[in-house]
């Protein structure tokens, strides 16, 4: 499925190409925002925002975004606060909870209703390029298994959005819900699941 917007300033169009990725715990979205105008666009923004609300226990999730958004090229700042408007050009904000301020990085923070926002901001795009990078969103049976699929996709940005147990800790049974990002000027965070196909057998004659 493709989901194309042209922004109401006219200058840049940004198209949203959903598909199955190289993990078949996750969905691949190529994200494309094209620059439409005759000039250069200087300020060239992208903000990703959600609320985690993981089963079972919805409105009390834990939450890790990582790495620290220093470490990335174009990851300007990343926060819990899942409620914030979308427009990439309005203010940044987040939710404290517990002593922490909900600005990444940060591990299995909460649980508390909370999710994550993610703010971009790319090199200046010439008139008529197009720049690229790739979202990837999902689900696996624990933690490890999550990071395996985020290895096997190459993400440099992600989060994880896990259930509270009922001490109110912070527990990757039964699901953990994945979000991340690649081709955003980072690292690859995880190491790729080996590979479990195997060599066909062959029977001397």
């Amino acid at each position: 499925a493709v989901s194309t917007l042209i922004h109401a300033s006219g200058k840049f169009r940004v198209t949203h190409d959903f598909h199955p990725s190289a993990s078949n715990n996750l969905y691949e979205v190529t994200v494309s925002l094209e620059n439409t105008s005759g000039e250069t666009i200087n300020d060239l923004r992208y903000r990703r925002v959600f609320d985690w609300d993981v089963y079972p226990t919805p409105f009390s999730e834990c939450v890790t975004i990582q790495p620290d958004p220093s470490t990335v090229e174009f990851l300007v700042d990343a926060t819990n606060d899942g409620f914030m408007d979308s427009d990439p050009y309005d203010s940044f904000s987040s939710k404290p909870l517990g002593g922490e301020d909900g600005f990444a990085p940060f591990t299995d923070l909460g649980p508390a209703d909370h999710g994550a926002a993610f703010q971009f901001q790319f090199d200046p795009l010439p008139a008529g390029e197009t720049f690229t990078f790739q979202i990837y969103y999902g689900a696996a049976g624990n933690e490890a298994e999550a990071g395996a699929a985020l290895g096997t996709v190459g993400a440099e940005v992600y989060s994880f959005g896990k259930p509270s147990g009922s001490d109110g800790s912070c527990t990757d049974s039964p699901n953990v819900y994945i979000f991340g990002f690649a081709a955003v000027g980072g690292d690859t965070q995880f190491t790729a699941a080996p590979s479990t196909s195997r060599s066909p057998t062959v029977n001397p004659t």
